[in-house]
């Protein structure tokens, strides 16, 4: 065929046909579509004529696939296989079957398309007869189970019951007693010839083994369901649309599996719903038969697909509809305790009983035409719990009043209480309680919730009225005025200390206010307050703030717009300048490491770089104005002015840059460009005119040969330079469209190949500097603004610029944008970008006094805190190896992940340590080269970090249950020499290993009898070993701590313990000298410190804050690798922080944890870096040196407030000595 031919006239058929023709035509006919491709070198055209429709969808989106839909289920058959075999099995032995998976995991379809599917086709034998029950437990499970098994005929002799959604038992239910009479009926069923399968989500193991019928099915062979393998998921995507006569354009598949992460390191189980989603929105935009990737890209991908769904269906409501459409989702949420929620389903009566009926069913049936609701006979709810995570409006709104919507949910469920009790006054809100709901809006509540309301009101003003008849009989007024005089009296000496502390909690709360625009002046105020009197404000304000930097990558020092910033090469400081002084930072932990003298004389010096070997740094002012100081000892070496003679001239733009030899600095001067010797500040020749009087200078950089220096001008110039003979290098640039805007930013790529140049028009440009010719199209970086800065990532491949307050990020090769964008702040006139020399980090000049350090792979803000757990999962160990540069963390689906501990970088993938069941523990060997970890399933696996792969066979530990969940293998721990793996198991036994071998060693340590009558008080609880690698530290279910020789395995001296009732032992730690071995209980407040020589205690006991509101004793213990800090995790979700030596509590409270408990903490080897693992799913980072004083930290960082701010916060109060 040639390209002359009319290739719309193909008649598509039933075989797929490709054609390509010649002089640069293609042609491509693939199934029923007709994709036409025409290219003239120049110009492209692409045409798609479709052919016949496929109407028929085989993918039901976030929905589970039903029995009647089993023809589209693929890629579960060996799962399904596997479960029919066990249920074969309990034909004759009975009992419960367990199905577990984590959310999103796709159970559901695996139990309705799969298992039923089957079994109505004979699957077992007699099977195609027997009638099934599907349903979930409702709020009312038994209501729900007896009304299914009403419609069972009675001479039946074998029934099928599925239980979907089992974990609706814990979140729904509040009955305990209806909730075990469900699983009593459940258990007698199975024993009573029933086929009973429990579809459970993983998260709710440790719910279940509180029932002992549930925790011997979870003993007796669950199924637990995994992530998909790559040709299951290629089955799961390619077979259904076969089916139904659909093609699917090469790549897309490959494209599918990429977003979804099911290449390389494997996909989240969790995310399989997302999947779900984006092949049935990409069916709506296909191409007649074909599905395309245009069309999957067009609707969001696996990551947006849900997102652009529910936000089209949102946006295209009315005012009226939207606001309803936030009523009724947050409705149909049901919030936890922890971080987790899950949906709920709502009655269509309390669907309508608060809203405009015909509102609220027009958004219903939006949402449920776009498959995101589920409409069944009487109720309606989220069809899956995906939507909560990838929907981030719904996420706001969730976020936005968390409190509150939990507060309504537990009235909802009181007025349920209420309801069922005849509506019993004693069970109406009163006090506190009935405070916290009254300045709510009622319209938002079921009728029923407002009627126990205002019930509770009524009652609550006749108690008043009966309290003031009291009252007034007994004379009150008298009494009152003779109370009045005593305490006047009485608080004479006390009211300078009354007016202190309550001027240090209004300093406090204005600090946190202030912090949002000016972060210097409110760590200013925060130590003030400190100062006045050491409040719990005060404290609380300082911890906020501390946070605040430390999680965000906020360095604190200046006091103005930053409008320089610098690496040194080595990457190990960093310096910035707002134009009145110039402020040194260590990069590694971000601590304060000094100024540079001010001049003695009126310049904004608003320029600074280090020199190529790092042992200078150079400043520029406005005026010309130059210093050179030592780096080391921030010294003054030179300083030069040129225009000393003239003190007003000060309109020029700072810049400087140092050749790459380091011999010359480059620095502008108004319209000019001055070179010099650094060592002395010499002028090497005379300047360059660069532009014209009147016009400035506004960039210099070095080409990376040093054999070119260009200038940009605000005439929107670029010109080339050789530096030595200061004569120009062919014609000058035109860099702009419009030279009113002017060239502000400039800078060479590392190889020197291209120029970059960014403009008043808020354009970047690239050019070859060679021939002065662009290179490919602008990049529009800001529509409105200038560029401040830009600068080259040190590989070259990305290009980052900063315009008003944006931060954005390009792909050098392509001008396509790359990492999202991060807002610095808004409209500053900061400017300032400036990589690490190892490209790890990126500083931002920002306009409130700060520099913000991030990281250029993913924007994030260094030291934020990790995502250290799956969907829906739980984050739960961490470990550090011994130089303290790698940090592993574990999650309760049994994942590893390796990061650096710096960067937050992650390293290598992710290590899939157990299938179905979390980790308990984890631990590095002595030289970093073997990770060991410790999983329920009672397997003990040995990784190498660096391959990310298994060194040896895996070690089997025996599995118990218990009220927590399954124990297996509980800890992990490494003598000294890194020769004995130490591993405990759920059974109360210790065994020590050759780790090269994986044989034991010797027989076992009994640290605790096991009794099967009270497994949850036979596991190990926790282990370590003694720093001399001698001695091995145990605590038993028992609370008792005991002493093992390594080499005898025989108990070394007396058992300890701690005195009275409440007294069991949780956790363990040695001080690094081994002088000292620390424990501590989740049941009492203390923490005791012990010799391991003598078993005596030692001191007195290091007792958690009397008033903590949450007194729940101490979870965690870890020593700092200096033995100076002690750090508890206590119950109160907070870390405390004391001297071992003194016993003295240092600094205030550190809270990691918004929702859920610090499940671990550990210290880096290396330094005071504290990392804390909370089971919300986050790893974050502390520096205690920091936390250990804050009052310290804070005057080292923003020092001590000036009298004009102090009279503006504090009027006619005396001025502090604070940070002094």
């Amino acid at each position: 065929m040639s390209a002359g031919d009319d290739p719309t006239a193909l008649t598509p058929g039933g075989v797929h046909q490709q054609a390509t023709a010649i002089d640069g035509s293609h042609i491509t006919m693939v199934g029923r579509d007709h994709n036409v491709y025409y290219s003239d070198g120049k110009h492209g055209r692409r045409r798609t004529v479709s052919g016949p429709v496929v109407a028929e969808c085989p993918y039901p989106g976030l929905a589970a696939f039903e029995p009647e839909q089993a023809r589209w289920f693929f890629g579960r058959d060996a799962l399904v296989a596997d479960l029919l075999s066990r249920l074969d099995r309990r034909l004759t032995t009975g009992g419960l079957q367990v199905v577990v998976a984590p959310s999103g995991a796709g159970k559901s379809s695996l139990l309705r398309a799969g298992l039923l599917s089957r079994l109505h086709r004979g699957a077992l034998p007699g099977s195609e007869g027997w009638p099934t029950l599907v349903f979930t437990p409702t709020a009312a499970p038994m209501a729900a189970l007896e009304a299914h098994l009403s419609s069972v005929p009675h001479e039946q002799d074998r029934l099928v019951v599925v239980v979907d959604q089992f974990e609706e038992l814990f979140t729904l239910c509040d009955d305990d007693g209806e909730r075990a009479r469900f699983i009593d009926a459940l258990a007698d069923l199975a024993d009573d010839d029933a086929l009973v399968v429990l579809g459970l989500r993983a998260d709710f193991y440790a719910a279940c083994v509180d029932h002992s019928r549930l925790a011997i099915a979870l003993q007796d062979a669950p199924l637990v369901v995994g992530p998909m393998t790559d040709a299951q998921l290629r089955e799961a995507i390619l077979h259904p649309a076969l089916d139904v006569g659909l093609e699917v354009e090469p790549g897309l598949v490959e494209l599918l599996l990429h977003h979804l992460g099911a290449t390389g390191e494997g996909y989240e189980a969790g995310r399989l719903p997302l999947l779900a989603h984006a092949l049935r929105v990409c069916w709506q935009e296909r191409h007649g038969a074909t599905l395309t990737v245009q069309g999957y890209r067009d609707t969001g991908g696996i990551r947006h697909a849900i997102t652009v769904t529910a936000e089209q269906v949102y946006t295209r409501l009315g005012d009226e509809g939207r606001r309803e459409a936030q009523s009724l989702f947050l409705r149909l949420v049901r919030i936890g305790d922890g971080p987790e929620d899950t949906r709920r389903f709502l009655d269509r009566a309390e669907l309508v009983d608060v809203a405009d009926t015909a509102t609220a069913v027009a958004v219903v049936d939006a949402f449920t035409q776009a498959r995101l609701i589920t409409q069944q006979d009487d109720s309606v709810g989220i069809t899956h719990e995906a939507l909560l995570r990838s929907w981030p409006r719904l996420r706001d709104w969730i976020a936005a009043d968390r409190d509150w919507l939990r507060t309504r949910q537990r009235l909802v469920d009181d007025t349920l209480a209420w309801e069922e009790a005849d509506r019993d006054p004693s069970m109406l809100y009163r006090g506190n309680r009935l405070a916290a709901v009254s300045g709510r809006d009622t319209a938002e509540l079921p009728s029923t919730a407002a009627a126990f309301l205002a019930a509770g009101h009524r009652a609550d003003r006749a108690r008043q009225r009966r309290r003031r008849a009291v009252q007034a009989g007994l004379g009150l007024l008298t009494t009152a005025a003779l109370i009045a005089v005593f305490i006047a009296v009485r608080n004479a000496d006390n009211a300078t200390t009354q007016r202190t502390i309550a001027l240090s909690r209004q300093l406090a709360a204005q600090s946190l206010v202030v912090d949002q625009t000016d972060p210097r002046l409110a760590r200013q105020l925060a130590a003030a307050a400190w100062h006045v009197s050491p409040t719990d404000r005060a404290g609380a304000a300082m911890g906020t703030l501390l946070e605040r930097q430390e999680h965000n990558g906020i360095l604190i020092g200046l006091g103005d717009d930053v409008t320089g910033v610098a690496f040194n090469p080595a990457g190990t400081a960093l310096a910035a300048t707002d134009g009145l002084e110039v402020r040194l930072w260590n990069a590694a932990d971000g601590r304060p490491a000094g100024t540079l003298a001010r001049p003695d004389f009126v310049d904004l010096m608003q320029a600074v770089a280090y020199a190529p070997d790092g042992t200078k740094l150079a400043t520029s002012g406005t005026s010309g104005s130059v210093q050179v100081f030592d780096a080391g000892t921030r010294r003054e070496i030179a300083r030069a002015r040129p225009h000393e003679e003239d003190p007003v001239a000060d309109d020029g733009e700072a810049a400087l840059a140092f050749s790459p030899d380091g011999t010359l600095l480059a620095t502008t001067d108004v319209a000019e460009v001055r070179l010099w010797n650094p060592a002395d500040l010499r002028e090497t020749g005379p300047p360059l005119r660069v532009t014209d009087p009147g016009r400035k200078v506004t960039a210099v950089a070095f080409h990376p040969s040093g054999t070119t220096l260009a200038t940009a001008a605000d005439d929107g110039t670029v010109r080339l330079w050789d530096p030595v003979t200061h004569a120009g290098i062919g014609d000058a640039i035109t860099a702009t469209t419009d030279e009113s805007f002017g060239v502000v930013a400039l800078a060479f790529s590392p190889t020197g190949t291209a120029l970059a140049t960014g403009d008043g028009d808020g354009m970047v440009r690239l050019w070859n500097p060679s021939t002065g010719q662009p290179v490919g199209a602008p990049l529009a970086v800001h529509p409105s603004g200038k560029v401040d800065a830009l600068a080259f990532s040190p590989d070259g491949a990305t290009l980052v610029t900063q315009s008003s307050g944006v931060v954005r990020f390009w792909e050098t090769a392509t001008g396509r944008e790359t990492t999202g964008s991060i807002p610095i702040d808004d409209g500053a006139v900061a400017g300032g970008l400036a990589f690490r020399p190892d490209g790890t980090v990126l500083a931002i000049a920002s306009g409130d006094g700060t520099v913000r350090l991030h990281n250029p792979a993913n924007g994030r803000p260094i030291g934020e805190p990790v995502d250290a757990a799956a969907f829906g999962y739980q984050a739960s160990q961490a470990a550090f190896n011994r130089s303290g540069t790698l940090l592993a963390t574990a999650d309760t689906q049994g994942t590893v992940r390796l990061w650096d501990p710096v960067t937050q970088r992650r390293h290598g993938r992710l290590l899939a340590t157990t299938t179905g069941y979390g980790l308990n523990d984890l631990a590095f060997n002595p030289d970093g080269t073997v990770l060991a970890t410790a999983g329920q399933d009672g397997t003990v696996r040995l990784w190498d970090p660096a391959t990310q792969e298994e060194t040896g066979p895996s070690i089997t530990m025996p599995q118990t249950y218990g009220p927590d969940g399954f124990y297996g293998a509980v800890d992990v721990a490494f003598d000294q020499g890194g020769t004995v793996l130490a591993t405990a198991s759920g059974d109360g036994t210790v065994r020590l290993w050759d780790p090269a071998t994986g044989h034991q060693i010797g027989e076992h340590i009994v640290a605790n009898p096991f009794s099967p009558d009270t497994p949850r008080y036979s596991a190990v609880r926790a282990m370590a070993f003694h720093p001399s690698g001698t001695i091995l530290a145990t605590v038993g279910g028992d609370g008792v701590v005991r002493l093992w020789d390594k080499a005898t395995q025989r108990q070394v001296g007396a058992d300890i313990k701690h005195p009275g009732p409440h007294s069991e032992v949780d956790d363990l730690a040695f001080h690094p000298d081994g002088t000292m071995l620390a424990t501590a209980g989740t049941y009492n407040s203390e923490v005791r410190l012990w010799s391991p020589t003598t078993q005596q205690e030692i001191g007195s006991p290091l007792v958690v804050d009397e008033d903590s509101p949450f007194r729940r004793g101490v979870d965690h213990l870890a020593f700092s690798p200096s033995g100076t800090v002690l750090a508890a995790a206590t119950g109160d979700r907070a870390v405390r922080l004391w001297h071992p030596g003194t016993g003295r509590q240092l600094g205030v409270p550190i809270f990691p944890a918004e929702v859920g408990q610090v499940w671990d903490l550990v210290f880096s080897p290396t330094s005071d870096a504290l990392v804390t693992v909370v089971n919300a799913g986050t790893a974050a980072t502390w520096h205690t040196d920091r936390w250990a004083d804050p009052y310290r930290t804070l005057c080292e960082e923003a020092g001590a407030i000036t009298r004009k701010d102090w009279e503006e916060f504090a009027p006619g109060e005396p001025a502090p000595t604070s940070c002094t």
